[in-house]
C-alpha cells in the first residue's frame, strides 16, 4: 500500500490537525524520513490526496456523462 492510500483513512478519521506524520508512516510501513523524501510536508501529502480524489471524481463524471440516458445506465451509476 502506498503512502497516500495509507494516509487517507487516517486523515478521514482524525482530520488534518489530528493526524501525525508518525501515524501515517507507521500505517504505510515506511520511516518518516522516507515519507518526507516523497512528500516535503504533511500539507503536501494532503494536497496530493485531494488531487487524486478530484481526478477520480472527474473520471467518474466523464464516464457518467458518456452513458446514454436509460434505466440501465442509472443502475450502473
Amino acid at each position: 500500500m502506498d503512502i497516500t492510500q495509507s494516509a487517507l483513512p487516517i486523515f478521514a478519521k482524525n482530520g488534518f490537525v489530528g493526524t501525525t506524520t508518525k501515524e501515517i508512516a507507521e500505517a504505510a510501513g515506511v520511516s518518516e524520513a522516507l515519507m518526507y523524501k516523497h512528500f516535503p510536508s504533511k500539507e503536501a501529502l494532503y494536497s496530493e490526496i485531494q488531487l487524486d480524489c478530484c481526478a477520480q471524481a472527474q473520471k467518474s463524471l466523464e464516464m457518467l456523462s458518456s452513458m446514454k440516458s436509460s434505466t440501465e445506465s442509472l443502475i450502473l451509476a
